[in-house]
């Protein structure tokens, strides 16, 4: 009862996903399982439902659907490559789900780059 996931979609309220890390996994694909997995089935969504919350959904929740959130013309290019296809396995398999590679704004992002040096990016790229 406290994430009525499909009720909410049913009535035209917009989801979008997210963690409160690090109050909970701040993992997309753990809550992309949850939200078709709920503990109450019938509040269970599809995977192209859970997908939208983590990504249009996402973008438009802060107001930025202008520049994330699909790939269009114009937009960033922030995307994951998974190991598989989600809408080809079964709900119950999403845990399977692995990123292979994490591109943003376009660019691959490397393994090993801090937090400290994505911030400091961040703000020499921005002025600030």
């Amino acid at each position: 009862r406290l994430n009525p996931i499909k009720s909410m979609i049913d009535n035209n309220i917009v989801i979008s996903g997210g963690s409160d890390a690090p109050c909970t996994v701040p993992n997309p694909i753990e809550g992309i399982y949850a939200a078709c997995n709920h503990t109450n089935p019938r509040e269970s969504i599809s995977i192209e439902q859970a997908l939208k919350m983590y990504t249009i959904n996402g973008a438009y929740g802060t107001f930025d659907e202008e520049s994330i959130g699909s790939l269009e013309l114009g937009k960033y290019a922030n995307m994951i490559i998974l190991n598989k296809n989600p809408l080809d396995i079964d709900v119950k398999n999403l845990k399977e789900l692995k990123v292979e590679s994490l591109y943003l704004k376009g660019k691959l992002y490397k393994k090993g780059q801090s937090l400290m040096s994505l911030i400091k990016k961040a703000i020499f790229n921005t002025g600030i």
